[in-house]
């Protein structure tokens, strides 16, 4: 058999392979804010609950003591080098994947790659083919760097999912769900502010898809769920609206500064963000207490075996899985992945609390899928503006050019120009 058959059968494998993981992700999200919800219901603890799974990164860093690399990357003071990952990243030009050979620059072996001099930025949300249509070698950011760069977005991380779980604490997991999905959309109006690619440029499309989901984050907001008030929903939707923000500084912020998958090791920044959480955040707890805003105490057995088992799996594995699956498949893929979670938390919220959503709310959640989707389109295909276009059609309609009428002078200049036979 030869490559140029070998490598899209391959191709085609890892992206099936990706579709699973995802899918997999999307419902141990779905079943970890079920959980939390349920916990919520014995141990309304927001605080808590993320200081203790946001902690449970830190056993990532066991990778210090079970994976060599890391151990000889830790007393060298050099680059993290491993072997060939278990997760491999899948370009947006998928060129070279398909005819079977190894990209130009590149050794045999990550080793060999990582080794070279040239030390390349490829931003995640960025087509990393170099001009040449050869993706660029990276070298890994040092165990130093990479405990630097954990520093610096451990409280954005927390924040941003403390948010979340305060979110879960006021209104159902669906709404959560719904408007945590803006994330992506203020990802893509902050990247246009702070751009680090071509896919980061400002269109009309992509206006009218932020406007889209404006209006139907207010639909939902204004709809009204049994057995909830409306003061609940509305702060839930706020939490909502928060959390989705600073994940989205989080996500460009982080894309600016590490240069994307081939250079920070995922595994190790988690797990230094454990660390520093567990260390540096500790405080939070008495002053929280005395303020009044929560009070501490240690939950039941029960309860602290739902939150183990919901930080492990929930948290650390699903993070895990979830990047996995965008390196098998695009980072296109695993952004409209996280709409999943939409429908499916609709349907566990029906069956597991019975909860009843008028019709505001699925009218809402219409325009939010929708304009999630056509932006996720739009930075795919980063030329591609189909507002933009039809608007200057419409200007040119409205307004068309008038043409001027030439003077004696202009005629008589034309006339200068054009030589005589």
């Amino acid at each position: 058999m030869d490559s140029g058959q070998a490598g899209p059968r391959q191709t085609r494998r890892r992206m099936l392979l990706g579709i699973g993981v995802l899918l997999l992700v999307d419902f141990i999200w779905v079943a970890s804010s079920e959980l939390t919800s349920y916990i919520y219901t014995e141990f309304n603890k927001p605080f808590f609950s993320t200081f203790v799974k946001t902690s449970l990164f830190s056993l990532y860093l066991l990778g210090f003591v079970l994976w060599p690399p890391w151990r000889r990357a830790c007393a060298q003071g050099c680059p993290a080098q491993s072997r060939e990952p278990l997760y491999v990243p899948v370009e947006d030009n998928e060129e070279d994947d398909t005819t079977g050979e190894r990209p130009s620059g590149c050794a045999a072996g990550p080793a060999e790659c990582a080794a070279t001099p040239v030390e390349c930025r490829t931003p995640l949300l960025q087509d990393s083919v170099s001009a040449e249509g050869s993706p660029p070698c990276n070298r890994k950011l040092s165990v130093a760097q990479v405990a630097k760069l954990s520093f610096s977005f451990c409280f954005v991380w927390f924040l941003a999912n403390f948010s979340y779980q305060q979110a879960l604490a006021f209104t159902h997991v669906a709404i959560v769900n719904i408007i945590s999905s803006t994330s992506g959309l203020f990802t893509l109006v902050l990247a246009a502010l702070l751009p680090s690619s071509s896919n980061d440029r400002f269109s009309l499309s992509k206006l009218l898809a932020v406007l889209l989901s404006i209006g139907g984050v207010l639909l939902v907001s204004l709809s009204t769920v049994a057995s909830s008030s409306a003061e609940a929903v509305m702060a839930g939707c706020i939490w909502s609206l928060l959390g989705a923000l600073l994940y989205a500084t989080y996500l460009v912020l982080l894309q600016r500064s590490a240069g994307g998958d081939r250079q920070l090791d995922i595994p190790m920044f988690f797990g230094f963000v454990g660390l520093f959480n567990l260390l540096c955040l500790w405080p939070g707890f008495p002053l929280l207490h005395y303020a009044g805003f929560e009070t501490f105490v240690f939950p039941s057995n029960t309860v602290w075996a739902y939150i183990l088992i919901n930080g492990l799996v929930g948290t650390v594995l699903s993070e895990f899985l979830w990047l996995w699956g965008c390196f098998l498949t695009t980072s296109l893929m695993g952004t409209l992945a996280l709409s999943l979670t939409i429908p499916l938390s609709i349907v566990a919220d029906i069956f597991t609390q019975k909860a009843s959503f008028s019709w505001l709310f699925f009218l809402g959640a219409m325009p939010i899928f929708l304009s999630f989707s056509g932006t996720a389109l739009l930075t795919h295909y980063s030329d591609w503006d189909p507002v933009g276009a039809l608007a200057m059609k419409g200007a040119a309609l409205l307004c068309p050019r008038r043409q001027r009428r030439r003077s004696p002078e202009d005629i008589a200049q034309t006339s200068r120009l054009i030589p005589e036979e």
